[in-house]
């Protein structure tokens, strides 16, 4: 059990050694691309990720219940469900990707234009970066489902790792891009790269982490797939009244005046989010936790938690 606590202690740490690069790469990083973009491409990038965080619940749940049922299948050792959980969460997850990407890239005009009101100057950037955008989706659903995986066998450090990665990655690029002069395109262009390789990464590193992933199938099982809806409804509308909470001023400050005006009330509001992203840092791995000690019927453990 001692090994066990070691273990969540182990991806709390390493949830604030990715929050801390974060927020160090944030504060370096922020203002040379807000003195590079100016205010409305940058309010243009806010708002472009506002976007993105919305159609992520567009999974209805899926991905942070896949999280307690391959925990629990991986605890009771039962490797048939546990590929039909993973199976069902990839293949719905490349679903949601597609729809996304459609969404998107349908109602270009309608978010430059209508929802982020860009000056006609921007408008052929604002457009463009959105068509790219929309790429992000069909990578992003699906990592999305294999890092449920990870989180769900307790590899939280594996993730984190991979995420620091990246960001270093990133950050490396757009300080090439912005001395090479690009813009709000360019930027959205390496998200799109960061995104990519990080779906790649993740996939080698559950190949060679969950056995059971060496033979999924990319098939639904239905009642697999209504019991993980069933378990992550009721937390997705939390997260959804959580996130509108945080974002929604940012929208109607886009929508009733100008993309350009959300900039300076983001850089102001960054840090209202703070004690929200602290305590995120500790509710994931025991998340991830309690499910597995649910799957031994530890009472005992599940109280010490």
């Amino acid at each position: 059990m001692t090994s066990f606590f070691h273990k969540i202690q182990k991806n709390v740490r390493f949830n604030f050694y990715h929050y801390a690069f974060s927020l160090g790469l944030g504060f370096f990083l922020t203002p040379l691309i807000v003195r590079k973009l100016g205010p409305e491409e940058y309010g243009l990038w806010v708002m472009a990720g506002i976007v993105i965080g919305y159609f992520g619940f567009l999974d209805f749940g899926l991905n942070r219940a896949a999280v307690r049922h391959v925990s629990m299948c991986a605890a009771s050792g039962d490797e048939e469900k546990l590929r039909d959980v993973l199976g069902s969460a990839f293949v719905m997850n490349i679903l949601f990707g597609l729809v996304a990407f459609a969404a998107v890239f349908v109602l270009n005009e309608f978010l430059a234009v209508r929802i982020f009101k860009v000056t006609p100057g921007v408008l052929p950037y604002a457009r463009t970066a959105l068509y790219l955008m929309s790429f992000v989706f069909l990578f992003r659903f699906p990592s999305a489902a294999m890092d449920s995986a990870l989180i769900g066998i307790q590899r939280i450090d594996v993730i984190q790792m991979i995420n620091i990665g990246g960001m270093l990655a990133r950050a490396a690029a757009i300080l090439g891009m912005l001395a090479a002069g690009g813009g709000i395109v360019a930027m959205v262009g390496v998200s799109l790269g960061v995104v990519a390789a990080h779906c790649v990464v993740v996939f080698f590193a559950i190949y060679r982490l969950i056995p059971a992933f060496k033979g999924l199938r990319l098939k639904i099982n239905v009642k697999v797939l209504r019991d993980m809806f069933v378990d992550g409804f009721y937390q997705t509308m939390i997260g959804a009244a959580t996130q509108l909470g945080f974002y929604m001023d940012k929208i109607l400050i886009s929508y009733l005046l100008s993309v350009s005006e959300v900039t300076p009330y983001h850089l102001g509001n960054m840090a209202a989010i703070l004690p929200f992203t602290v305590s995120h840092n500790f509710f994931t791995p025991v998340y991830a936790a309690s499910a597995e000690l649910k799957a031994r019927n530890d009472a005992a453990g599940l109280k010490k938690l």
